[in-house]
């Protein structure tokens, strides 16, 4: 069960001259609640973070390398120093500030806060800043005798997106999906459940969840027969199919084409589904998109229109050019006869 306490927050950049003022808020620790689960730290404005006037001021994963805490017992505060930003290029400095009267709730918050620090999980992130995984981890040597971090035991990954959508949540071993696990598509409405996975490819059997507003259903797929369907099989000779079913399932695109096999229609193919989910905001900002692609397209196209065109007249200017020489030469050369 989460804990809440109202607080002061406040949130400064190193290296930079304006301090950030102290806004009134709430921070709430959240305790895992599963296997794949880890604990959080937030602060919002609002009590209910359903409200529609409450702003995130901080969340974070409470892993083993999340952030630098340190607790100021005299003056009830708990600062959190991390790294945020595209390639994490920014280096922050939280600070959460209880009342003079609030000790008891600062001491509380401390106690349960330093139980959730134990966590040995870590997490990485994507270079936009973005969480990219949080779970177990280990410190393998790689071919050239370098130590490096991979993804060993249970964990979540992450798409690049503002939302967090969740990409798979299961089982690593060295890097790579194996085990048990599920993955899911970017508009988190399709899911495949995988009891079976070895070195990163699903095996033997799993189950499809398509879960849009007016139609859910659960397909059984049989790994085998959707590698054949795909026509990435192990008969093939030219070609590392393994490797070809890793990038697949790494890829984000994924579930979207396991979705096509069987959810497309002679009127109707998987994007068109996945477009009709979305919201009608959501609709105009990927057309919008759209739209601007083709603007660019457009403009590219016609500016090497333009450039052909002339690259055309200087080789004609050229070629006039030669065959005027080539004329008066042949006059000079009649005329000295």
């Amino acid at each position: 069960m989460s804990t809440q306490y109202i607080v002061k927050f406040s949130k400064d950049m190193d290296n930079c001259f304006a301090s950030s003022e102290k806004v009134d808020g709430f921070v709430e620790l959240m305790p895992s609640k599963g296997t794949y689960s880890t604990p959080t730290i937030s602060v919002r404005t609002e009590e209910d973070s359903k409200n529609d006037n409450n702003v995130q001021l901080l969340f974070k994963f409470i892993t083993s390398n999340f952030a630098t805490i340190n607790f100021d017992d005299e003056s009830n505060t708990c600062s959190l120093k991390y790294r945020d930003g595209y390639s994490q290029s920014l280096e922050y400095n939280s600070v959460i500030e209880f009342d003079n009267s609030s000790s008891s709730a600062y001491s509380q918050f401390k106690k349960s806060f330093q139980e959730l620090l134990n966590s040995k999980k870590e997490t990485t992130y994507h270079n936009s800043g973005r969480v990219k995984y949080v779970g177990d981890m280990i410190t393998n040597e790689n071919s050239i005798g370098s130590k490096c971090k991979e993804y060993h035991g249970n964990g979540i990954l992450y798409y690049d997106t503002y939302k967090g959508v969740v990409k798979y949540q299961g089982e690593f071993e060295d890097n790579e999906f194996d085990g048990a696990g599920v993955f899911h598509n970017i508009d988190n409405n399709i899911t495949l459940t995988a009891n079976n996975i070895s070195a990163g490819i699903p095996v033997q059997k799993g189950k499809l969840h398509i879960n849009f507003k007016n139609r859910q259903q659960v397909f059984e797929i049989t790994f085998s027969e959707l590698w054949e369907k795909l026509n990435i099989n192990s008969s093939n000779k030219t070609i590392n199919s393994n490797m070809i079913k890793q990038n697949l399932v790494k890829s984000d695109d994924f579930l979207n084409v396991v979705a096509s096999l069987y959810l497309e229609t002679p009127t109707k193919n998987v994007n068109q589904f996945l477009f009709e989910e979305r919201s009608v905001s959501e609709q105009n900002l990927e057309l919008l998109d759209q739209i601007q692609s083709l603007k660019l397209e457009l403009l590219k196209s016609r500016n090497d229109m333009n450039i052909n065109m002339n690259n055309m007249v200087s080789v004609g200017k050229a070629f006039a050019s030669f065959l005027f020489l080539n004329i008066l030469l042949n006059v000079v050369v009649i005329y000295l006869k």
